[in-house]
């Protein structure tokens, strides 16, 4: 009853290395529904379906930058479940914060983050070795990285706020909005951890 929507523009290396290193967790960890959407330097649009998989590629706008906000809302649209994962291509959770964050979504919650706000960067071999090492956090109360929504709720949230264009800001007035209107928001326990890569 969940689909996972992963928006990507491969703006570096190690941005596809860690875009595929989250599929493979996800794929290893879930039966699931997973939506990659992804903006390309090309003028054409199609689509490709593997293990559970959808794949949409759409050219880059105009202006030559992710519009982050608008592609998270264009793979809501292509979704047929009643609650979505967004993921970050950099962020990994356990899985059993995952599970508990769509048992929140079945519970009534229109938000959930799989985390307690605690953001931890850490290298990609730390995934593919199976030894996440803690950090330091660098941030105690994010918004970022992933966050799972009821789609009907969502929906009269007003979706991403699209007058948000790249990272950042955006999971702020997420957050704000969807408590100001007064839907329910929960947290699970534990932290998000960040694969490492260059900036954008």
């Amino acid at each position: 009853d969940t689909t996972f929507i992963l928006p990507y523009f491969r703006d570096s290396q190690e941005r596809e290395e860690n875009l595929h290193c989250i599929l493979g967790f996800l794929v290893n960890n879930f039966e699931t529904n997973i939506i990659v959407y992804e903006i390309v330097n090309k003028p054409f649009g199609k689509t490709s379906s593997e293990n559970n998989v959808r794949w949409y590629f759409e050219p880059l706008d105009i202006d030559g930058i992710f519009h982050r906000t608008k592609v998270i809302n264009r793979g809501i649209k292509k979704a047929e479940t009643p609650y979505i994962a967004i993921f970050d291509t950099d962020c990994v959770f356990p899985p059993e914060n995952i599970l508990k964050a769509v048992q929140m979504l079945r519970e009534g919650a229109t938000l959930v983050y799989p985390y307690s706000g605690n953001f931890i960067d850490i290298e990609r071999s730390y995934i593919k070795d199976g030894d996440i090492k803690a950090r330091d956090s660098f941030a105690i109360e994010s918004f970022g990285g992933s966050f799972l929504v009821n789609v009907e709720d969502y929906w009269k949230c007003g979706l991403e706020n699209e007058a948000y264009i790249s990272w950042g800001p955006e999971d702020v007035d997420r957050h704000h909005r969807v408590k100001t209107l007064g839907y329910r928001i929960e947290r699970t326990r534990g932290v998000c951890w960040h694969i490492v890569h260059p900036p954008s």
